[in-house]
């Protein structure tokens, strides 16, 4: 009954319903027509009673967070506190330090050290990291949603479970780095160093990879999908059981790799070099750039086509 009362006052409002024990919560949806039209409502009196239900203690939602006169002190303090923390940070360092599970989302952390630090599950998302040295650090279950790592340094660090989405790593060090489950989609690798990493289930689709080397990593059932693997290093590396789906391969070093029960599917494949792959059970369709001759020859090999 409330749900259709509400419904014939907001028209066509969108708009979900949360009874709680105390209160009942009504979400618009965030065009500025509905908290508009919903503030008219209450400024006009409509809103004073819904079906006998007085309506009152009016606070708006904004994000996550409802600012009202019994929370906007601790989120204040909250705000505060994080703004400390970065400035300690700023000035020490963050060398062989906890800080896990904190928030440093915008934090201007370029060129500060972050060795052998624990950031896991850290929120680093729009964050500034250029040239930051995270080497030996752990980061796994970290969000770096949008964040600036240009030139960063990663090596040996933990990345399991970390969600890169959106983010600058423009000619980042990943050596040896772990990276199971971690979540690449849509990043900028280019000219990134990521040989000898290790990892399982990795996603890297929609990744800009051109020129960067995957040498002697071990990353298998890894996901590449529509990325630019141009003049990519993956020589020795292991790729068994990975999809590569609508990429630019053409000139990619496959030399040595491990590819097998591999899916390679409607790739640019022009000037790849597969010499000395394994290619056993690796199912290829729909490539372009293939030749003939070292289409056969992959048959012969142990390749699917």
């Amino acid at each position: 009954m409330l749900e259709k009362h509400l419904r014939k006052i907001l028209e066509n409002e969108r708009f979900t319903i949360n009874d709680e024990e105390e209160r009942i919560t009504i979400k618009l949806d965030d065009s500025p027509e509905s908290f508009e039209k919903i503030e008219e409502l209450i400024k006009s009196g409509m809103l004073s009673e819904i079906l006998s239900i007085s309506v009152d203690n009016i606070s708006f939602v904004t994000g996550e967070f409802e600012f009202n006169a019994d929370n906007i002190q601790y989120y204040e303090e909250y705000y505060y506190q994080k703004s400390c923390r970065i400035q300690q940070i700023t000035k020490k360092g963050g060398s062989w330090v906890n800080l896990s599970s904190n928030d440093f989302m915008n934090a201007n952390f370029s060129n500060l050290n972050f060795t052998y630090a624990d950031v896991s599950d850290c929120d680093f998302s729009f964050a500034n990291l250029s040239n930051t040295n995270f080497q030996r650090a752990k980061l796994d279950y970290a969000q770096l949603y949008n964040a600036d790592l240009k030139d960063a340094i990663l090596s040996d660090t933990n990345l399991d479970s970390a969600d890169f989405t959106d983010a600058n790593c423009d000619s980042i060090e990943l050596r040896n780095a772990y990276l199971d489950s971690v979540n690449f989609l849509n990043t900028n690798l280019r000219n990134a160093d990521i040989s000898f990493a290790r990892g399982f289930n990795a996603d890297f689709s929609y990744v800009q990879l051109n020129l960067a080397s995957f040498k002697g990593s071990d990353l298998i059932n890894t996901n590449f999908y529509s990325c630019d693997l141009s003049a990519t290093d993956f020589s020795g590396s292991n790729l068994s059981n990975a999809s590569l789906g609508f990429c630019n391969l053409s000139k990619a070093n496959l030399q040595g790799a491990n590819l097998s029960y591999a899916y390679i599917y409607s790739n640019n494949l022009s000037d790849i070099n597969l010499s000395l792959a394994n290619v056993k059970k690796a199912r290829f369709r729909n490539n372009i750039g293939i030749l003939e001759s070292m289409k056969q020859e992959l048959i012969q090999r142990g390749a699917i086509f």
